[in-house]
């Protein structure tokens, strides 16, 4: 049902057109810059490196850059190692192909390493004006247009998607739908936009009114959605932006009570059954149940194989692109975890309504290897209170891993080696945030530079474990053979051993052979040890 926008979402959603407006013709100017200037290098394959590095280190919202000269020479791409691991991220396009056009938008593709990215290419031209091949950027829309929103401060009280106009959520608030099709009526998305999306497509702007639920509270209301079509380099999109009717936010005031012990328990039994019986029936067994913590099965690729009953998922879907609170792609995590045996593994669930939470609830989840083309999840609150989020967090250690792979490539291995084992590492004297780790790893597992425990230098990451006791290490590897990424490290805190860290880390390789990790301290929380608690 159509209604009238109520004024402040209609300023609200008018503000953030205007700064995602701005930031693609921002986005545009740059690209052209860039592809100008690979015009000017024609050639030279130091110099076309060279500037695709630095422009793909100055854009943490980019996944990967791809340029393909017509003179033969192989496509070059940053970061390097991804095109062993994507061969089917690109087609090849030709002068042709932009006929008409300077500027060609495909997608969106799904990439095992990043999830669904899009592609924005430009043709290249020589300085006397022949053709010498195209340059591509394929990037996370996720990460892009939260960065757009972090110019619009008022959307911390507001949910926001965004939507292609075939109807493909480009990115929301709740990370998890990514990816949804609501081209049509439908009822999948468990009512969090509810059934009445489908008129977007059919509608360049207008309001509604619908009732949303929140898996995270169990709580059924109202909401507001307020939407319009935004031409984005003649690409359109909707931007629509939403919050609750009444009240204007979520409770706080809801307490969880974890039973870690029992959903061990639980945990065990299913993997009990699906030992004992075959794989379909598992996932029949999976759906009929009504558990006590959220259960759901993912293949080895992010699919959703099956859900018990009321866990907000679809069978059949992908959410390799689920992100928590703090921008971690959470089941790309579950799926390094269950590569390497299983193990539990903690989530922040955003629980404050709006674009950038600002509080969240720690969640423990169980990644449970059935073997190895599928694995069974649980999940349960480990915590009673919600936790401040800082914003710009997952930012401030993502600029600084780019920043020291970009040293990297300007000066070389050994340069940043010595920056980061000096003891005065000028990397983070010009970092932001509160940084708990620097480190250089090769794709061994061996330490080269470590700016906060120079103990570990010479030493193998793969011995290292968490507070959970998974290979930390083991996962930043598999993160950097997949192109890196955002991941959590919880530790147990050596002043207090009932209490752990938790950081955020970003793992970015340099080339095929070593990657950079920095990290971020987000907080101290007491213990939640199910090693100990074991039946």
């Amino acid at each position: 049902m159509l209604i009238e926008a109520p004024e402040d979402v209609a300023l609200v959603l008018d503000r953030y057109a205007d700064v995602v407006s701005a930031g693609f013709v921002q986005i545009d100017e740059d690209f052209h810059i860039l592809a100008d200037n690979l015009g000017t290098v024609s050639g030279s394959y130091s110099d076309t490196v060279d500037l695709l590095r630095e422009y793909y280190a100055d854009n943490p919202w980019i996944g990967l850059l791809e340029y393909y000269p017509v003179s033969g020479n192989d496509t070059i791409f940053v970061p390097d190692m991804i095109p062993q691991l994507s061969s089917g991220v690109y087609v090849h396009h030709n002068a042709s192909s932009f006929t008409g056009q300077n500027l060609l938008n495909t997608g969106p593709y799904y990439v095992p390493e990043y999830g669904d990215v899009l592609e924005i290419s430009l043709p290249v031209y020589s300085s006397d004006d022949v053709y010498c091949g195209y340059v591509s950027v394929f990037f996370d829309s996720d990460q892009l247009f939260r960065e757009f929103a972090a110019y619009v401060p008022e959307l911390t009280e507001y949910d926001t998607a965004v939507i292609d106009s075939n109807g493909y959520v480009l990115y929301a608030t709740s990370g998890e739908y990514a990816g949804w099709d609501v081209s049509g009526p439908t009822l999948e998305l468990g009512n969090i936009y509810g059934e009445h999306l489908y008129q977007l497509l059919t509608q360049p702007e207008g309001a509604a009114m619908f009732h949303a639920y929140t898996p995270l509270y169990l709580e059924v209301f109202e909401r507001i959605t307020v939407w319009k079509t935004v031409d984005l380099l003649g690409y359109n999109i909707i931007l629509l932006v939403d919050r609750p009717v009444s009240p204007w936010s979520v409770p706080e005031d809801t307490k969880f009570i974890p039973d870690v012990s029992g959903m061990t328990k639980e945990t065990i039994a299913l993997y009990q059954y699906a030992m004992a019986h075959s794989k379909d029936d598992t996932l029949v067994y999976l759906a009929g149940l009504d558990p006590v913590h959220a259960v759901v099965a993912y293949d080895m690729e992010g699919n959703v194989l099956s859900m018990a009953s009321g866990v907000m998922r679809d069978t059949g879907t992908r959410w390799i692109n689920i992100r928590d609170a703090y921008d971690v792609p959470t089941v790309r995590n579950m799926i390094h975890l269950a590569q390497q045996g299983g193990g539990y593994m903690q989530k922040y669930e955003p629980a404050s309504v709006g674009e950038i939470p600002t509080t969240a609830l720690l969640y423990l989840i169980y990644v449970m290897p059935v073997d190895d083309s599928w694995f069974i999840t649980l999940r349960t609150p480990a915590k009673t209170e919600l936790s401040p989020v800082v914003p710009f967090t997952s930012h401030d250690v993502t600029s600084l891993a780019r920043n020291a792979t970009l040293y990297a490539w300007e000066s070389g291995m050994e340069a940043v080696i010595a920056d980061i084992n000096s003891g005065s590492s000028q990397l983070l004297a010009e970092a932001s945030g509160k940084i708990t780790d620097l480190a250089v790893i090769d794709m061994r597992g061996n330490v080269l530079a470590n700016a906060f425990v120079p103990g570990d230098v010479g030493k193998n990451v793969f011995r290292f474990t968490d507070a959970n006791g998974a290979s930390v290490g083991r996962q930043y590897v598999l993160s950097a053979q997949g192109g890196g990424g955002l991941m959590y490290n919880v530790l147990v805190d050596l002043d207090d051993p009932a209490k752990q860290e938790v950081r955020l880390m970003y793992v970015e390789p340099v080339d095929n052979s070593w990657f950079i990790v920095a990290g971020i301290e987000l907080e101290t929380t007491t213990r939640a040890d199910p090693l100990e608690m074991m039946p």
